[in-house]
């Protein structure tokens, strides 16, 4: 589940001090944030992907919002440069369009509609998106640069 992206640079643009002061923040922030349970589903096919929707999302949005605190604190207003959405988890992304019947259809016959998920830890990754020469698209990949367990 994607809590919240630093969006004003690229992580080779933000110095090691910058990132060391993220995570340190986000540590602090952090150390009193209770792990929960909340669940995931059900799948959908959108324009962007397959996404899992969360619900209850009460302690998922309190945590999002202690994290947009400490990158406001780090980064200024500036890294926070979208509304976020609705919380989610993402199955997988789309990089061209087609009718999403298909899909759709499958993902309605999974079941139970709905999949416990356990949050307690938060990680900080570095997320790359470069052009997939296989398939003209879009690739995702990222790097681990921190884990930040919740309460300590």
């Amino acid at each position: 589940m994607t809590i919240e992206m630093v969006a004003d640079a690229p992580t080779p643009e933000i110095s090691q001090a910058e990132q060391r002061a993220l995570i340190d923040g986000l540590h602090k922030e952090l150390a009193d944030a209770a792990p929960f349970d909340t669940e995931v589903g059900p799948p959908i096919g959108n324009i962007a992907g397959a996404v899992l929707d969360v619900w209850p999302d009460a302690q998922a949005v309190a945590l999002q919002e202690r994290v947009r605190a400490v990158i406001r604190t780090n980064r200024g207003d500036t890294a926070l440069q979208h509304a976020g959405g609705r919380l989610h988890m993402s199955l997988g992304y789309s990089y061209d369009s087609a009718n999403s019947d298909s899909l759709n259809s499958r993902l309605r016959a999974i079941t139970p509609r709905r999949a416990p998920m356990h949050v307690d830890t938060l990680h900080l990754l570095n997320v790359r998106f470069a052009i997939a020469s296989d398939t003209g698209g879009w690739r995702m990949t990222w790097e681990p640069l921190a884990e930040i367990p919740l309460g300590g």
